[in-house]
């Protein structure tokens, strides 16, 4: 019976003790300051070392140097000309070129026999083609034109100054003139036959 008296006295004052303890002192286990609510914070992982290949090379080397990309140099503006518009009015055709007169044949320079041109003052001698007065005309000589008979040929008739006619004509370079209108000092012909 006293064991059992003892024990209870020992634990009375016990919590005596305790109660004095917590009351003098505010937290004196530090219970407020264990955290209420737990906070987990991860760590970033660890950079990892790229493997080296047996040879020594790194197959998955990755190089932090930025590189560098072309600069782009500046284009010179050209200045487009504008462009010419073809014209709504359509182009004049082309006005036939009128044939030229022909021109006064003065002389002939080939070798032949010389005569010179007898027509009324202030007339001209025209040069045909052929021997035909419906021939092309080629040229006109002045008088008193000295020429170079190259050779001779029957044509149309002509009547002369004088009145006189004759079928004869003289080729000189560049047609035919009639006779009657050349003194020769003959009325015959002067040179052979012109060919044909």
């Amino acid at each position: 019976m006293s064991d059992q008296v003892g024990w209870t006295v020992f634990i009375g004052v016990i919590g005596l003790i305790i109660a004095i303890m917590a009351w003098l002192l505010p937290d004196p286990f530090h219970i407020n300051d264990r955290p209420t609510s737990l906070t987990v914070t991860m760590a970033p992982p660890a950079p990892t070392e790229p493997m080296e290949s047996p040879t020594g090379d790194s197959t998955n080397e990755r190089t932090d140097e930025p590189t560098e990309e072309p600069s782009e140099e500046p284009t010179k503006e050209r200045s487009e000309e504008p462009a010419e518009q073809p014209s709504e009015d359509p182009e004049p055709e082309p006005e036939p070129e009128p044939e030229p007169e022909p021109e006064p044949v003065t002389s002939a320079r080939a070798a032949g026999f010389a005569g010179q041109v007898q027509v009324l003052p202030g007339a001209t001698l025209t040069v045909y083609r052929h021997p035909r007065l419906a021939a092309p005309v080629m040229g006109y000589l002045q008088n008193g034109s000295v020429i170079q008979i190259l050779c001779t040929a029957q044509g149309d008739t002509v009547v002369g100054n004088n009145g006189q006619t004759s079928s004869l004509w003289n080729g000189i370079n560049g047609g035919f003139v009639p006779d009657v209108f050349i003194y020769t000092g003959t009325d015959q012909a002067t040179m052979p036959n012109c060919p044909p």
